[in-house]
């Protein structure tokens, strides 16, 4: 008995063993817990996800990287990955603050392994698409309080969607705020959204400022954002 998935006009059959292994709880032992801004915030290493996804998949799983950018404003790295498995697959933003020396506070310590935190991020953001530690984001009084994922404020100018760069292409600053919106929305939306995006016909190697700019429109719809009128 498989679970059927609509992928595009076509239709992909996943094992419910499968499922069952991605949506299966994780002790608490596996929970970690870190101070937020709204307390404290329950998350997954990325090793106890990887882990998952090689029990479920057999290893048969792909992440690739399709963009990142660095969005100096914010001060942080955004990845938009992808992770393929069985046929299926979810995408989704990822992120990490970057790192600044303590003493100076202006020289950066290591770029690469804040693109790498990001991708790690990706990785577990993609993973729960797929089931993998959705239950923590439930609020049943046997879960664990708080959610799996910090949110991320990304504040950027009201000009966000007005602005071209020149080259037809997306600014940094419209990928970091989609990531920000995509960060405030409840999971099951995201992925409503992600399958969504995929009827744009959108060149995700290459998102254009004009398709960014309707991804953002769609976002703050779902997510009730209206912009007051200069």
């Amino acid at each position: 008995m498989g679970l059927a998935v609509f992928i595009g006009r076509g239709v992909v059959f996943v094992e419910q063993s499968v499922l069952e292994i991605l949506e299966k709880h994780f002790s608490k032992g596996d929970i970690k817990q870190r101070r937020g801004k709204g307390g404290m915030l329950n998350y997954l290493e990325t090793y106890t996800v990887v882990k998952r996804l090689n029990e479920a998949f057999q290893g048969d799983w792909s992440f690739q990287v399709i963009n990142h950018e660095i969005i100096w404003e914010a001060k942080q790295v955004v990845v938009w990955g992808r992770l393929t498995a069985h046929g299926i697959s979810k995408d989704a933003f990822g992120s990490s603050d970057i790192t600044y020396d303590k003493e100076t506070k202006s020289s950066i310590v290591d770029i690469g392994s804040d693109i790498k935190a990001a991708n790690s991020d990706c990785v577990k953001k993609c993973a729960t698409y797929f089931g993998v530690g959705a239950h923590l984001y439930l609020k049943d009084e046997d879960e664990l309080p708080g959610e799996a994922v910090e949110p991320t404020e990304v504040k950027l100018p009201a000009d966000t969607k007005t602005k071209n760069n020149g080259n037809g292409k997306a600014t940094g600053k419209q990928i970091g705020y989609i990531m920000g919106l995509t960060e405030k929305l409840h999971p099951g939306t995201r992925i409503e959204m992600v399958d969504w995006l995929k009827t744009l016909n959108i060149d995700v190697n290459n998102i254009s400022f004009e398709d960014a700019s309707k991804v953002i429109s769609k976002f703050e719809e779902k997510l009730g954002i209206v912009k007051k009128p200069k």
